[in-house]
């Protein structure tokens, strides 16, 4: 008798295979998982409804800020965030495998790559053209597919080994200390994350408050009268109503402890809107 295959998970990130949100799924979730690169945020928080049961996105770069586009998309989407992974941005020039630097004129990456990589390329290569695109691992395609001979890529090294590309020079990122946070989300009634004894939770969530003054010190008080300790708070804001906000909030503790419960229930009288949008295990640098 044939044993029953086991069907794979179905995980959603932005950008082409070999892209960072690709290594932060493979840190979450293990190698033994179906892989769905998608153009754009948008469309990875969307597929969580048809292809995919869990999405890996960025929402935080230690250079770069939060990720405002994954906290706006948070709110408008059906889905919960279930863990969170940090890894190190470590950047490599890479060239085409029959290429010598030589021959480089130009090199190509995402914006964020090529600004994080400034004093390098101001220092070793003088001239060469800087060209913005779409992905860091799409740019290490782009190279491979169209063998462009005079051109580079700023990416990972785990484009380079996708596309068996050569890697010329590791850790060219100007700050050796830089790390991007990715959060792992799921549909909201597929997946519920059950606290480990021993373990440190975090809970994030998303409000409005009324639009005068006092209500966001109202709101957060509900928090620090309870002894609840806020992690982060961003604002962004309201489309259709100029200079109104949303408060995206992280703090330490889980839906499941009594303090927590007893401030989320006296927090939705200070608010108008409010979404719980997961508590998950609080993560720190994955070591490398």
């Amino acid at each position: 008798m044939m044993a029953r295959s086991v069907e794979k998970l179905t995980v959603a990130f932005q950008g082409e295979l070999g892209a960072f949100s690709h290594s932060a799924v493979l840190e979450f979730f293990g190698k033994d998982v179906a892989l769905l690169p998608l153009p754009n945020l948008h469309d990875v928080f969307d597929s969580l409804s048809s292809s995919a049961r869990f999405a890996v996105v960025p929402i935080e770069n230690s250079r770069g800020g939060d990720i405002g586009e994954t906290i706006d998309l948070l709110q408008n989407f059906d889905c919960k965030i279930v863990g969170e992974v940090i890894l190190p941005v470590k950047q490599y020039l890479i060239i085409h495998k029959r290429s010598e630097l030589g021959k480089i004129r130009r090199v190509m990456s995402h914006p964020q790559a090529l600004a994080q990589c400034s004093r390098f390329l101001d220092e070793y290569c003088k001239g060469w053209q800087r060209i913005p695109a779409y992905d860091t691992a799409g740019a290490v395609k782009m190279i491979a597919e169209n063998e462009l001979f005079d051109s580079a890529a700023i990416a990972s090294e785990l484009a380079c080994k996708i596309y068996s590309m050569k890697l010329v020079k590791a850790g060219i990122e100007d700050d050796p200390n830089n790390v991007t946070r990715f959060i792992a989300i799921a549909k909201s009634e597929t997946f519920d994350v059950k606290m480990k004894r021993g373990e440190d939770f975090k809970t994030s969530i998303i409000f409005q408050t009324v639009h005068k003054p006092g209500s966001l010190v109202a709101a957060l008080r509900c928090l620090s009268e309870k002894g609840i300790n806020l992690l982060k708070i961003v604002s962004r804001p309201i489309q259709e109503k100029h200079w109104e906000y949303s408060f995206y909030v992280e703090f330490e503790g889980s839906v499941d402890d009594k303090e927590c419960e007893d401030a989320i229930k006296e927090l939705k009288s200070k608010t108008t809107d409010l979404k719980i949008l997961g508590s998950y295990p609080h993560r720190e640098l994955a070591s490398k």
